[in-house]
């Protein structure tokens, strides 16, 4: 499969891909630790789809039993991260990285609990990335920090860990009914149950428009949307804050706008990400649940972001994309 044609089938069909406002690709240069991330971001990757073992193997001499692993995850039902710029340590051995990172942890019992720290990573005899210590930080049990505190966290030192930090609180609940929804639409994807993903996608409303025109079925064809994710393994998604613009003249479904960021991992190992937004509305089967109207996303970096890359893409102005309702 050609390169452009693996970037846009990632999100082929469920959304549309164009090309950048200016009419050109962001560069957004990436710093070597890109593949000790890729590793990492393929860590959690696995522990989201519950695949423990593949997890546990990225260890080097883990400090607890495979069990004793896979059970501390029993009450997670998915973890977030943004990974820093990589520190290299004490001893000035550069194939020994320390990469900042921040954990957001989603609860099965529907809170979400926060982490800093770091993670000590090095290349085994392979030359393949491995884990080789964890040192991290509780933050908070029942609120997610938000952009300038996470940012800040990327940027602390590694080999002088702060015991508590100052942190600031995003002012509304993360998981509002917009992103839940979204929350659970990719989960059904990660999962590739792609007839529960592509039921979230609105039906076009019956009868014209104000203007006359026919009611806009703006759902994918559904062979080409699985088809979409054929090589994909997981869809990392993070969420900016939900716009709340309530319906309008001929748009009664209409609810909000979320900014958000796709980072994606293929089969084959490598990442891709995209910026954009998704235009939310309300389903009439089942009445009143949230679902996608459309979405437009475009190419950020073909790399494992840094989370401060991701960061700097929530709070992007969806109103710029000429979004379609």
């Amino acid at each position: 499969m050609k390169p452009l044609m693996r970037l846009r089938l990632i999100v082929a069909a469920m959304l549309i891909v164009t090309a950048m406002l200016n009419g050109s690709q962001p560069s957004h240069a990436q710093t070597p630790s890109s593949t000790a991330q890729a590793m990492l971001y393929r860590y959690y990757n696995a522990i989201n789809l519950r695949d423990f073992a593949t997890a546990y193997s990225l260890w080097v001499n883990p400090t607890q039993s495979y069990e004793s692993f896979s059970s501390g995850f029993a009450d997670t039902a998915l973890v977030q991260p943004y990974f820093g710029t990589y520190q290299i340590n004490s001893f000035g051995l550069s194939a020994t990285l320390r990469i900042p990172t921040v954990l957001l942890g989603y609860q099965i019992h529907g809170v979400v609990v926060s982490y800093f720290g770091c993670f000590t990573v090095a290349v085994d005899s392979f030359s393949r990335w491995r884990i080789m210590d964890a040192d991290f930080r509780w933050l908070s049990n029942t609120q997610v920090p938000d952009v300038a505190t996470i940012r800040n966290l990327l940027e602390i030192d590694c080999f002088h860990i702060p015991t508590t930090v100052t942190a600031t609180y995003r002012p509304q609940l993360f998981t509002s009914a917009g992103q839940g929804a979204l929350l659970a639409y990719y989960k059904a994807i990660n999962y590739r149950d792609y007839a529960t993903a592509y039921a979230m996608w609105l039906h076009p409303l019956p009868g014209p428009k104000p203007n006359g025109a026919p009611a806009q079925d703006y759902r994918p064809n559904y062979t080409d949307y699985v088809a979409g994710y054929g090589d994909t393994v997981y869809v990392n998604l993070y969420m900016g804050d939900y716009v709340e613009t309530g319906a309008s003249a001929g748009h009664s479904y209409l609810n909000g706008l979320l900014p958000a960021v796709l980072v994606g991992q293929h089969t084959d190992g490598s990442f891709v990400a995209y910026y954009g937004c998704y235009v939310m509305g309300f389903l009439t089967d089942p009445p009143g649940a949230y679902g996608i109207v459309s979405g437009r996303f475009l190419p950020l970096v073909k790399d494992a972001p840094l989370g401060q890359l991701i960061l700097q893409y929530l709070n992007f102005d969806c109103t710029t994309l000429n979004l379609q309702y």
